[in-house]
C-alpha cells in the first residue's frame, strides 16, 4: 500500500511539472519581425555587410552587396545589440579596409539605411548608417487615425 502511494505521488508530481513546463513553452511570444536594412553601395568594390550582435563579438554576415547597386536586407533581432541597437561592419572585398558603423537605435516603425561610400582604394570612412521612418508605417498609422492617407515621396 505504501509503495503505491509513493508511486502515485511521484507520478502526480511528474505530471504537474510536465504540464507546467508545457504551459511555459506555449506562452513564449515569437521573435519580432526582422529589421529592414536598405544598403546602397555607391562604390566600385563589392562589399560584405555584417551585423555586430555585441561589442567585441564575431560579426554575423548578412550579405554581399555588389558595387554600384542596392540591396534590401532583413536583419534578425537576434543580430541587434541590447536596446535594439544596430551596428554594421563592412569589408570591401579585395582590400584591407573594414568599416564599423556607430550604433543606431531601430524599431518597427523605422527602416535602417546604409550608404556605402568608398574611395579608389576601398576605404569606406565616408559611409553612413542611419534610420528613416517607414512610409508604410506612416500611411497605416494615418489611415487608422481616420485621416486621408498620403504618399510620402522618397528619392532613394
Amino acid at each position: 500500500m505504501r509503495l503505491t502511494t509513493i508511486l502515485g505521488k511521484s507520478c502526480l508530481t511528474l505530471l504537474v511539472a510536465a504540464s507546467a513546463c508545457h504551459g511555459l513553452h506555449q506562452q513564449r511570444s515569437p521573435l519580432p519581425e526582422p529589421i529592414v536594412l536598405i544598403v546602397r553601395n555607391d562604390g566600385f568594390f563589392d562589399v560584405n555587410v555584417y551585423a555586430m550582435p555585441s561589442p567585441g563579438s564575431s560579426p554575423v554576415r548578412l550579405a554581399m552587396v555588389t558595387g554600384s547597386s542596392s540591396a534590401t536586407l532583413h536583419v534578425p533581432v537576434t543580430d541587434l545589440q541590447q536596446g535594439y541597437v544596430l551596428v554594421v561592419r563592412c569589408h570591401a572585398i579585395g582590400t584591407r579596409y573594414w568599416w564599423t558603423s556607430p550604433g543606431v537605435t531601430v524599431d518597427e516603425s523605422s527602416i535602417a539605411r546604409l550608404d556605402i561610400a568608398t574611395d579608389h582604394d576601398g576605404n569606406m570612412s565616408r559611409s553612413t548608417l542611419y534610420t528613416s521612418v517607414s512610409t508604410t508605417t506612416t500611411i497605416d498609422s494615418v489611415s487608422r487615425a481616420g485621416r486621408a492617407p498620403f504618399v510620402a515621396l522618397d528619392d532613394r
